[in-house]
């Protein structure tokens, strides 16, 4: 009879750890959209945030480029890229 007590007495613990760790999968949100979507809303705060991380994202991007093509230039002498067409309207514009 004291043995049939005790199992009563224990209580199983199950790992739950695994079900917190199922992440569900980010929707990538168009930040040309959204940014739209607070103009219109009129959230004007937020559309300036918005548009100052696109701004800093794409020159990031375009700075690490030419990061990337001094450094091919410089160590692996590799020829001078031809200019794109984007870099002539900024040089015609200057």
């Amino acid at each position: 009879m004291d043995n049939e007590e005790n199992f009563d007495d224990e209580v199983e613990t199950v790992d739950t750890t695994a079900e917190q760790d199922i992440e569900e999968p980010e929707v990538e949100v168009n930040p040309i959209s959204e940014l739209i979507g607070s103009i219109e809303d009129k959230d004007f705060v937020k559309s300036n945030d918005i548009f100052n991380n696109m701004i800093s994202d794409r020159l990031s991007t375009a700075l690490d480029n030419e990061r990337i093509a001094i450094a091919n230039r410089l160590y692996n002498n590799a020829p001078e890229a031809e200019a794109e067409e984007g870099d002539m309207e900024y040089d015609e514009a200057v």
